[in-house]
C-alpha cells in the first residue's frame, strides 16, 4: 500500500497521474481509495478492440444547432453587457 501511495504521490508532482486514481482518493478517503487502487492494479487488463473507421463522420447540422442552444441558455445571463 506505501508503494502504491508513493507512486501515485509521485505521479500527482510531476503531473502526469491518471484522473480515476485522484478521484478514488478524492470521494473515498485516502485509505479506502488506496485499496480500491491495489484491487484494479490486481485485475488483468482487458485489451479494447480498435474499431477501424474507414467511413468519415457526417456532419449533423441540427445535432450542432441543439448542442450551441443549450450552451447558449446556460450562459445567457453571463452574456449581458453593462
Amino acid at each position: 500500500m506505501v508503494a502504491t501511495y508513493e507512486t501515485l504521490r509521485a505521479d500527482v508532482l510531476s503531473g502526469c497521474a491518471l484522473p480515476e486514481d485522484v478521484a478514488a482518493l478524492r470521494f473515498h478517503g485516502m485509505v479506502q481509495g488506496l485499496v480500491l487502487l491495489l484491487k484494479k492494479a490486481a485485475e488483468p487488463v482487458v485489451a479494447i478492440p480498435k474499431i477501424d473507421s474507414t467511413k468519415p463522420i457526417q456532419r449533423d447540422s441540427e445535432l450542432v444547432r441543439v448542442l450551441a442552444n443549450i450552451v447558449l441558455r446556460t450562459h445567457s445571463e453571463l452574456a449581458h453587457v453593462y
